[in-house]
Parts: C-alpha cells; structure tokens; sequence
C-alpha cells in the first residue's frame, strides 16, 4: 500500500519538481533572452537617435565625408552605423563599401522607419553572414529630405550570455514564483501600452486628428488590432478628403451656372444659394436666415409658399432691382422644402423680339419688290404691253425690283452661311492697304457723279490679315458704299487703314447725315433702317451692316460706329494683324 501511496505521490511530485525546474529553466531562458534584446534595442535606438543628429548636420556641411563619418560613429560607439536615403541606396557603411552594399528599401527595418519613423528588426544579415538585430529611425534633413540611419548589432552574444543561466538553474525553483510576477509584470504591462495607445488612436481617429499611429509591430492579435486600427484611419482619412474635395467641386459648379439656385427648408430658411441668384436678384442670400428677412420681393416669397405647401406653380416672370427680367420656377425637394430656380431672360426675351422683327421686315422686304412686280405684269398684261413708253416704264420697274430681290436673297444666303458655318472655307494672307486701294477705285466714278471726293489715308507699307479676300472686299465696300449713299453733295469720305498694337485698324468717315443715337445699338441688325423710305430708294437690301459684322467676326475682328447727326458717321473694323 506504501509503495503504491509512494509512487502515486512520489512520481506526480518528481514530475512537478521536473515540470517546475523545466518552466523555471525555459522561463529564466526567455526572461534572459529578452531582457538581452531589449538592452541591445535599446543601446541601438540611443546609437541611432545620436548618430542620426550628427549624420543630419553632416549631409548639410559636408556630404562627400559621410562615409569617414559613419566609420568614425561606428568605432565609437561599437555599433555597426548604416546610412540609407529615400530610394533604399546606402550612402554610407561603418563596416562595408556602400558602392558594394544592394538596396535596402525592402529591409524590414527601413520600410517600417519610412512608414512610421523607426523601425526594429532581428535577422540575418546578407552582408556579414550572422545573426544581427537592427534598428532604423527616419531621420528628417533641413532641406526636406529623409533618411533613416540604422544602427546594428550581432545576437551571438546573447546566446553566449543565454548559456551562463544553466549555473542559475538549481536556484531556479526557489525563485520561480518571483520570475512568474516579474515576466507577467512585463507582459501585462506591454498589453495595457499597447492597449492605451489603441484608446489613444481610436480617440484621435473619432476627433479627427488622423496623425498619431497605433502599434503594430508584432505579428500578434495585438500587431493585427493595430494594423486594423491604422487601416481604418488611412480609409477614412481618404474618404472624408475625397468628400471635401467633391463638395468644392460641386460648390464651383453651382456658383457657375448661368442660372440661380435658392433652397429653403420648410421653414423657409436658406439651405443653399449661389452667386449667380444673389446676382439676378439683388439681394444677399446667407445660409441660415429665413427667406423673408432678405429677400422683399413679393413674387420670390409668394412662389417659394406655394411651393412648400405642394401647389402646383407655373413659372413667374418678373422684374429684379437692376430691371433685369427674370423667369423663377419652384421645385419640391423631397422631404427637404423647396427650391427656386431664377433665370434671366432678358437676352432671351431681346431674341424672340429681334426674330419676330426679322420675320415682319423679311416679309415686308420681300412684300415691297414681289407687289411692284405683280403690278407692273398685270398692268402689262391688260395692254400696257402696246404701249411702247409705258412697256419701257414698266420693264424698268421690273428689272430694278427683280435685282432688288436678287440682290436680297444673295445677302440672305451669305449671312445664312456665315451663321451656319462660323469660320472661313479660304484663308489666305490679304493685304488690307490694297484692298482698301482697290475698293476705292471702285467707287471713284460713283462717288465723283454724286460730286463726294474719296479721301484715302492709308499707310505705306502692306498690313496684312489672314483671311477670305472676297468677304473682306464686300465689307469694305459695303461701308462705303453706305458712307457715299448718305453724304449730300460736297461732303467728303475719308478712309484710313493703319496698325495699332498688332492690329489692323480700317475706318471709313464721312459728312453725311448721321446717326440719331438711339439708332446706334442696333444699326448691324438684319433689316434695320434709320430712314427706311429713304435706304429703299437707295437701293439697299438692309442687311448691308449685318453681313460687314458677320464677315469681321468670322475673321475674329471687330466692328462699331460713332456717329451725330449732321456731323457725319465713322465706321471702325479691327481685324488681327497677320505675323
């Protein structure tokens, strides 16, 4: 039974004393292990935190000396000093030829220096064939470069130290249980660290301060938390700046658009309003007030109501401050109130008017020439015809209204081109100076009969355009042709071209009649007439003006008149110099 008891209680208890000398043997070997490395780590992170601010100041002062420094740091600190810049390229070595050293970027040490200012990394080196640990820590130059300065020892010390504990082994039981305090002292420590700088991280995170960096160094549950941790800050970091940059971008666009915006809650208060409704409307618009504390524009007011309520609004027209017409459309936004929507129609508006002008006067310019022709064949069909004096009469009549029509329908077609197509078919070198010249002579005898002297002022030298010759020649002559037309007997039309600042300036003034000044803003309209009973028995289409400034901007130039009436007209093209 004794010996049964014995073995029963004998063996467990051997076992636990071999169980316990065991743990304590492995325990005391780990604590040794560690405590080794962290003393090297710690002798490493002090060599490269010195080392660093001198080989900083030495890459300002004197580059070319990096190496000496390096071996000098490294034979008195008895630390292997490495120095490697951005790209991975080893500047400089304690122990080996940088020129002969590979690229270091993918040393676990570097990329963890560069990424989150040191880093720690025990391996074996390829350059001296043992087992190293290392520590690297980003280094920042003052002229905005960064390095990472390394600092290395060999680990066959700590194995050669690790081989003393065996003598500690037989007290190893007697102090086991104060071994087991001190290392879980040590873990639990390292895990409330790293713990509190997860909270830290996780707080930062939440405040929006994206700089401070979780640990995650290990290859643990702890080094994963961190990465996590870290992930997750560098993807919400993006996300909120990608969200900042497209609400600028679409800030940009809605105060760029040609029409305004005004959102109101259903409170009436201003949710949103660009540039351009401030603009239209003339009042300022900031978020957060009330509609009706800016805004006294009853029409606004009563649409953005309506709105709210869900009835069905039709677009107001309505006058702004600066008697702009404006035409102002609500929309309901879903579960959100209303938005006005404000556009000017002003020029629109002016548009519609010009095309149902245009159509009354095409009609009418064309009603005029088609009656008389009418007439005149009826009268000749009812036997005017034998009368020779009146045939003659009446086939005059015929021929001026049927070259009064021709010539309308050419000017329409050439002005229906020149809108349709926009740009020039031929674009050649034209000298101006010439072409004034040529002009000129062709309106000599015209002018003499009418007893109007042409005067020419006209530079020497060519000054050339780049252009279409033909449509050029019909503005020019087009002027004046108009400028002849209108200047009573005596009177005069002087013509200049010369060049001003790279450009090529043509006037053409005369002594006529002049322009009333309320004629002057649309005297380049298609069939617009100042004395329209007067240009009729002149011969004139009325679209004379409109195709001279179709064909100068087609040449990207510009045309405008100054005129008084009594005193005379001038008309001014500026066209593009040619190099």
């Amino acid at each position: 039974m004794r010996r049964t008891l014995f073995r029963n209680v004998f063996v467990p208890y051997l076992l636990i004393v071999a169980v316990g000398i065991s743990v304590t043997f492995f325990t005391a070997w780990h604590f040794m292990r560690v405590r080794y490395e962290k003393e090297i780590e710690k002798t490493l992170e002090m060599a490269s935190i010195l080392c660093g601010e001198i080989v900083a100041n030495e890459i300002i002062s004197n580059e070319n000396d990096l190496q000496k420094v390096a071996e000098k740091l490294g034979r008195e600190t008895g630390v292997r000093i490495t120095v490697i810049d951005e790209t991975g390229k080893v500047l400089a070595d304690s122990e080996k030829n940088p020129q002969e050293m590979e690229n270091h970027k993918n040393r676990p040490e570097i990329a963890g220096a560069f990424r989150n200012g040191a880093g720690l990394s025990a391996r074996r080196s390829d350059t001296l064939q043992t087992e190293m640990m290392y520590f690297a820590r980003r280094q920042e130059i003052s002229d905005g470069r960064q390095i990472v300065v390394r600092s290395a020892l060999p680990l066959s010390g700590v194995k050669e130290r690790l081989w003393d504990v065996n003598s500690a082994v037989i007290a190893g039981f007697a102090v086991a249980a104060v071994l087991s305090v001190i290392i879980g002292f040590f873990i639990v420590r390292w895990l409330t660290n790293s713990i509190s700088q997860m909270k830290e991280t996780a707080q930062a995170i939440a405040s929006g301060k994206f700089t401070i960096h979780a640990p995650a160094t290990t290859d643990d549950e702890i080094g994963e938390l961190g990465r996590a941790l870290n992930e997750m800050r560098d993807t919400l970091k993006d996300k909120i700046e990608a969200l900042s940059e497209k609400k600028t971008q679409i800030e940009i666009i809605i105060d760029t658009m040609p029409d305004g915006l005004i959102v109101v809650d259903r409170n009436e208060t201003i949710v949103l309003a660009n540039k351009t409704a401030e603009r239209l409307i003339g009042y300022v618009l900031p978020v957060g007030r009330r509609l009706g504390e800016v805004v006294r524009n009853e029409n606004i007011i009563s649409l953005v109501k309506s709105t709210l309520s869900g009835e069905k609004t039709e677009p107001i027209k309505t006058v702004s401050l600066s008697g702009t017409r404006l035409e102002m459309r609500g929309v309901v936004v879903p579960n959100a109130g209303a938005l006005v929507i404000v556009r000017d129609i002003s020029e629109a508006e002016r548009l519609e008017r010009m095309r149902k002008e245009f159509i009354a006067n095409a009609s009418h310019e064309l009603r005029t020439p088609v009656t008389l022709i009418s007439g005149c064949v009826e009268t000749l069909n009812a036997g005017a015809a034998e009368d020779s004096s009146k045939r003659r009469q009446f086939l005059d009549v015929l021929e001026k209204n049927v070259k009064q029509l021709s010539n309308l329908i050419e000017d329409l077609l050439k002005l229906s081109t020149l809108d349709e197509e926009g740009r020039l078919h031929k674009e050649e070198k034209v000298d101006i100076t010439r072409l004034v010249s040529e002009v000129i002579e062709q309106f000599s005898e015209f002018a003499t009969k009418k007893g109007i002297y042409i005067s020419p002022n006209m530079e020497k030298q060519p000054l050339t355009v780049i252009g279409d010759s033909a449509l050029l020649k019909q503005a020019i002559a087009n002027l004046i042709d108009n400028a002849i037309k209108y200047t009573n007997p005596v009177g005069t039309v002087t013509v200049s071209v010369k060049a001003v600042n790279g450009k090529v300036v043509t006037e053409v003034a005369d002594t006529g009649i002049g322009i009333d000044k309320e004629h002057l803003p649309r005297i380049f309209e298609r069939f617009y007439r100042v004395d329209k009973s007067r240009s009729r028995d002149l011969g004139g289409t009325g679209l004379g003006l409109s195709i001279v400034k179709h064909v100068v901007q087609a040449h990207g130039g510009e045309v405008s008149v100054q005129s008084e009436p009594g005193k005379g007209s001038k008309f001014t093209i500026i066209l593009p110099q040619a190099d």
